[in-house]
Protein backbone atom coordinates (compact mmCIF):
# COMPACT_ATOMS: atom_id res chain seq x y z
CA UNK A 1 0.00 0.00 0.00
CA UNK A 2 1.07 3.53 -0.50
CA UNK A 3 2.24 6.40 2.07
CA UNK A 4 -0.86 8.08 3.33
CA UNK A 5 -0.18 11.58 1.99
CA UNK A 6 -2.38 14.30 3.60
CA UNK A 7 -1.29 17.03 1.76
CA UNK A 8 -2.41 14.84 -1.34
CA UNK A 9 -5.77 14.61 -0.03
CA UNK A 10 -6.76 17.93 0.78
CA UNK A 11 -9.30 18.50 3.44
CA UNK A 12 -10.68 16.17 5.48
CA UNK A 13 -14.49 16.43 7.31
CA UNK A 14 -15.62 14.84 10.36
CA UNK A 15 -19.36 14.31 10.89
CA UNK A 16 -20.60 12.97 14.48
CA UNK A 17 -21.26 8.99 14.46
CA UNK A 18 -24.34 7.54 13.98
CA UNK A 19 -24.79 5.23 17.11
CA UNK A 20 -27.78 4.08 15.82
CA UNK A 21 -26.74 2.99 12.70
CA UNK A 22 -23.30 1.27 14.11
CA UNK A 23 -24.92 -0.37 17.04
CA UNK A 24 -21.46 -1.80 18.07
CA UNK A 25 -19.82 1.93 18.26
CA UNK A 26 -22.99 2.67 20.48
CA UNK A 27 -22.22 -0.49 22.74
CA UNK A 28 -18.74 0.20 22.67
CA UNK A 29 -18.81 3.37 24.03
CA UNK A 30 -21.07 2.47 26.48
CA UNK A 31 -18.85 -0.26 27.77
CA UNK A 32 -16.36 2.42 28.20
CA UNK A 33 -18.22 4.67 29.98
CA UNK A 34 -19.63 1.86 31.95
CA UNK A 35 -16.26 0.78 33.27
CA UNK A 36 -15.19 -1.99 35.31
CA UNK A 37 -15.71 -5.05 33.64
CA UNK A 38 -17.85 -4.00 30.90
CA UNK A 39 -15.07 -3.68 28.13
CA UNK A 40 -13.82 -6.88 28.93
CA UNK A 41 -17.56 -8.52 28.44
CA UNK A 42 -17.91 -6.25 25.25
CA UNK A 43 -14.39 -7.64 23.84
CA UNK A 44 -15.47 -11.51 25.02
CA UNK A 45 -18.57 -11.10 23.54
CA UNK A 46 -17.60 -9.59 20.44
CA UNK A 47 -14.68 -12.14 19.61
CA UNK A 48 -17.43 -14.78 19.76
CA UNK A 49 -19.88 -13.20 17.62
CA UNK A 50 -17.40 -12.25 15.10
CA UNK A 51 -16.01 -16.20 14.98
CA UNK A 52 -19.69 -17.03 14.12
CA UNK A 53 -20.55 -14.65 11.74
CA UNK A 54 -16.86 -15.57 10.22
CA UNK A 55 -18.20 -19.68 10.41
CA UNK A 56 -20.94 -18.35 8.55
CA UNK A 57 -23.64 -19.96 11.57
CA UNK A 58 -25.08 -15.68 12.34
CA UNK A 59 -24.95 -13.10 9.74
CA UNK A 60 -23.09 -9.79 10.21
CA UNK A 61 -26.26 -7.83 11.81
CA UNK A 62 -26.41 -10.56 14.23
CA UNK A 63 -23.12 -9.50 15.71
CA UNK A 64 -24.18 -6.33 18.16
CA UNK A 65 -27.41 -8.47 18.87
CA UNK A 66 -24.99 -11.16 20.51
CA UNK A 67 -22.76 -8.66 22.15
CA UNK A 68 -25.47 -6.42 23.44
CA UNK A 69 -27.19 -9.40 24.89
CA UNK A 70 -24.23 -10.42 27.10
CA UNK A 71 -23.42 -7.10 28.27
CA UNK A 72 -27.36 -6.72 29.55
CA UNK A 73 -27.22 -9.93 31.33
CA UNK A 74 -23.55 -9.27 33.28
CA UNK A 75 -23.44 -7.96 36.76
CA UNK A 76 -20.49 -5.18 36.07
CA UNK A 77 -17.61 -5.91 38.60
CA UNK A 78 -14.12 -3.72 39.61
CA UNK A 79 -11.17 -5.47 37.99
CA UNK A 80 -8.32 -4.75 40.32
CA UNK A 81 -6.14 -7.20 39.10
CA UNK A 82 -5.46 -9.18 35.11
CA UNK A 83 -6.90 -12.38 36.48
CA UNK A 84 -10.58 -10.26 36.93
CA UNK A 85 -10.42 -9.61 34.01
CA UNK A 86 -9.56 -12.69 32.02
CA UNK A 87 -12.68 -13.51 34.45
CA UNK A 88 -14.87 -11.39 32.76
CA UNK A 89 -13.44 -12.04 29.47
CA UNK A 90 -13.97 -15.85 30.21
CA UNK A 91 -17.50 -15.51 31.07
CA UNK A 92 -18.58 -13.17 28.16
CA UNK A 93 -17.79 -15.74 26.10
CA UNK A 94 -19.56 -18.44 27.62
CA UNK A 95 -22.33 -16.45 27.79
CA UNK A 96 -22.05 -15.19 24.10
CA UNK A 97 -21.77 -19.23 23.25
CA UNK A 98 -24.81 -19.67 24.91
CA UNK A 99 -26.76 -16.94 23.37
CA UNK A 100 -25.36 -17.99 20.08
CA UNK A 101 -27.34 -21.78 21.27
CA UNK A 102 -30.51 -19.84 21.46
CA UNK A 103 -30.34 -17.93 18.38
CA UNK A 104 -30.11 -21.15 16.55
CA UNK A 105 -33.11 -22.84 18.62
CA UNK A 106 -30.94 -24.96 20.53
Amino acid sequence: MPTLDLLEIGTLSFEKPDTNRFRCLHLALTAGKTGHSMPAVLSGSNEIAVSAFLEGRIGFLDIPQVVEETMERHRVFPINSIDQAVEADRWAQSMAKEILKQMAGD
